[in-house]
C-alpha cells in the first residue's frame, strides 16, 4: 500500500489548522469569561465601597441629629442612650475609615479624596464633649454635602438608574 504523501500532508495541515482555531476560540472564550468576571467583581466591590460610605455617613448624621436635638430639647441624655450613641459613632466611624481606605484602591481619587477627607474630619470625641452646636452643624453639613456629590456619583460610576429613570413595566 502506498501512502499518498500530498493528501496525507494536506489532511494533517486541515487537522492542525482545525485544532489550531479552536484553541484560539477557545482562548479568547476565556480570556472573555475572565475579563467580565473581574469586571462584574470591581463593580460589585466598588457598589459596597459606596453603599458602606453612604449607610456609615447617614449613621454619623443621624446621631449627631439625635444629640444636638436633645440639646435643642434641653435635655441631658441618660448615660445608655449616650454610651450606645457613642458605640453606634465609633462603629460607624471605623466603618467610615475601613472604607474609605478601600476607596484608594477601588473608586476614581476624587471620590477616595472626599472620603478620606470626611473621615478625618468628623470627630470621634463629639459626643464624649460639651456640644459645640457649630461645629456638630458644620458636619451635618459637611456629610451633606460629602452624600450629595457622592451618591450621583456612585450612580453614574455604577451605571445605576434613578427611582425616576428606570422604565415602566407597563407596555407602551
Amino acid at each position: 500500500m502506498q501512502i499518498d504523501w500530498p493528501r496525507a500532508c494536506e489532511t494533517a495541515l486541515t487537522t492542525l489548522a482545525q485544532a489550531g482555531a479552536a484553541l484560539l476560540v477557545a482562548r479568547m472564550g476565556v480570556d472573555w469569561a475572565l475579563h467580565r468576571y473581574k469586571k462584574e467583581k470591581s463593580w460589585e466591590r466598588k457598589l459596597g465601597v459606596y453603599s458602606e460610605a453612604i449607610r456609615a455617613l447617614g449613621e454619623i448624621r443621624e446621631i449627631i441629629d439625635q444629640r444636638l436635638s436633645a440639646y435643642m430639647l434641653a435635655a441631658q441624655l441618660p448615660e445608655p442612650v449616650r454610651e450606645d450613641l457613642l458605640a453606634r459613632m465609633s462603629d460607624a466611624h471605623r466603618r467610615l475609615s475601613e472604607v474609605s481606605a478601600l476607596g484608594e484602591l477601588l473608586l476614581p481619587p476624587l471620590h477616595a479624596r472626599e472620603l478620606r477627607q470626611v473621615a478625618r474630619s468628623l470627630s470621634l470625641n463629639r459626643l464624649l464633649a460639651d456640644i459645640d452646636v457649630e461645629a456638630m452643624v458644620a458636619e451635618i453639613n459637611q456629610i451633606g454635602e460629602t452624600l450629595s456629590t457622592l451618591v450621583p456619583a456612585a450612580r453614574e460610576e455604577l451605571s445605576l438608574a434613578t427611582a425616576s429613570e428606570e422604565p415602566s413595566d407597563a407596555a407602551p
